[in-house]
């Protein structure tokens, strides 16, 4: 069976567990790694949260704790989030061992991270919402059981899931069969000539890889609309514009990161001379054993 389709008794299990949380909180109220008291707290006011959501409805519960996450440990933001980039990573990893401490039967750290992922990739098909047929697809992926949801997490282009949406409704796919039909889809990947400017414009490693030359797209722009062209412009743009973003977050990290080394040099420089002091009063003091 199914972890995401094992109803009532998966509702019971993990009730359970945050039941068992408010009775046995005092075991987890010092962690195994010190972190700063904030980060604590945080954390232990998650937990009381999680603990509440737990015990509603599995589905809703995964959703619902997962968008408390995305709020608490990654500012709102869906692309922390997407990217598990947390800001509070500390709280977050303490708040997992928490519940896995109070009880086996506590969510796991996958677990976690499918609750977060389900909620981003809500937002990625809503945000798509701009027609009637985006509208209609968001409506029958809602109405998807959790499982195929779950299934779709593995699928990293969002263009990819649409398409699959629409598979799932149109010949009525079991979770084994979405899983097939991934694979198939990977493989696809390895042959990026297969596959649509739309599906890898956000994939500069497949869209610029070696395989996938500029003749490739040349050839594809050539075929498409103005509108689609005019799409595909502003993504390349959007994308653009990220990738300098990240680079300007690395350069300030290289930056600091730099300036920390160069301070452990001359720390280790400092604690260097200290010690050759230390040892030289040292064999000053002792008495010659000769004498």
């Amino acid at each position: 069976m199914d972890d995401y389709d094992r109803g009532a008794s998966a509702t019971s299990d993990v009730g359970a567990a945050a039941d068992g949380a408010s009775k046995d909180v005092a075991v987890c109220t010092e962690p195994e790694v010190d972190i700063p008291d904030t980060e604590r707290l945080l954390a232990e006011k998650a937990y009381g949260e999680l603990s509440r959501i737990f015990r509603e409805h599995y589905e809703n519960a995964i959703m619902e704790a997962g968008e408390y996450i995305i709020k608490e440990f990654y500012d709102g933001n869906f692309d922390m989030a997407r990217d598990k980039k947390s800001p509070k990573e500390g709280s977050l990893n303490h708040l997992i061992k928490m519940i896995q401490d109070t009880s086996s039967k506590g969510p796991s750290k996958s677990w976690f991270y499918n609750a977060v992922n389900l909620v981003v990739q809500n937002h990625d098909l809503k945000a798509g919402e701009d027609d009637e047929a985006e509208k209609k697809r968001f409506h029958t992926y809602g109405n998807l059981r959790l499982s195929h949801k779950v299934c779709l997490l593995s699928v990293s282009a969002v263009e990819q899931k649409k398409q699959l949406i629409d598979e799932i409704n149109e010949k009525d796919l079991t979770v084994q069969k979405l899983r097939d039909r991934i694979k198939e889809l990977k493989s696809a990947d390895d042959n990026p000539s297969t596959k649509s400017l739309n599906q890898i414009i956000s994939r500069p490693e497949i869209l610029f890889a070696e395989g996938y030359s500029k003749e490739d797209y040349l050839d594809k722009l050539s075929k498409m609309s103005t509108k689609s062209l005019d799409s595909l412009k502003a993504k390349s743009i959007t994308k653009r514009d990220n990738l300098k973003k990240e680079i300007a977050e690395l350069e300030k990290v290289k930056g600091s990161k730099e300036g920390h080394v160069q301070g452990y040099v001359l720390l280790i420089e400092e604690i260097s001379k200290v010690m050759a002091n230390k040892t030289a009063a040292s064999s000053q003091s002792e008495p010659d054993p000769g004498s």
